[in-house]
């Protein structure tokens, strides 16, 4: 069995102040009011700490404890981080420049071509040929004559060569 035992200085200094001098660990109690030591290797049970903790005066007015925030990182750190960060923008915005330099030619290139007399003839045009298209002409929706299941060839091979189908070709 071990026990704790204090020495106290009643008057520190002639202060009038009570102050430890000595701690101890003592086979008898030397100390009124110390307690004996325990050890968990002499006990085969579970040990005195396991036990939940009793209610602290926080807990008994409702005071709930703040828990602690994450602790800002370095000065370095952040300016590293800041740093990242900023050529990162950097880079997105020399991306962004170089995207709006194409596009400005992209556009040059289309104020040629609109500019052009051939267009502007398409465009003269353009009505004429819309009427042209929707006309409805019979005679191009009937099917052409041919041996069923085989479909003729509309355009001479002689005319197209990358329209060789040969003599007959079978429908789908």
């Amino acid at each position: 069995m071990v026990f704790t035992s204090v020495e106290m200085n009643t008057d520190f200094r002639n202060s009038g102040v009570t102050y430890l001098e000595g701690l101890a660990v003592t086979d008898t109690p030397a100390s009124v009011g110390t307690t004996r030591l325990d050890f968990s290797r002499q006990k085969q049970r579970k040990r005195k700490m396991a036990k939940p903790a009793k209610k602290t005066w926080r807990q008994h007015f409702g005071i709930e404890v703040k828990e602690k925030s994450q602790p800002k990182p370095p000065l370095m750190m952040r300016c590293y981080r800041a740093w990242r960060q900023m050529a990162a923008a950097l880079t997105k915005i020399a991306e962004l420049e170089t995207m709006l330099e194409q596009a400005q030619s992209d556009v040059e290139v289309v104020k040629e071509v609109v500019d052009t007399e051939d267009f502007a003839k398409l465009r003269d045009n353009l009505p004429e040929i819309t009427k042209s298209f929707s006309k409805w002409r019979p005679s191009s929706q009937e099917k052409p004559a041919g041996r069923k299941g085989v479909c003729t060839p509309l355009i001479h091979c002689d005319q197209s060569p990358l329209l060789n189908f040969g003599e007959g070709f079978p429908c789908f």
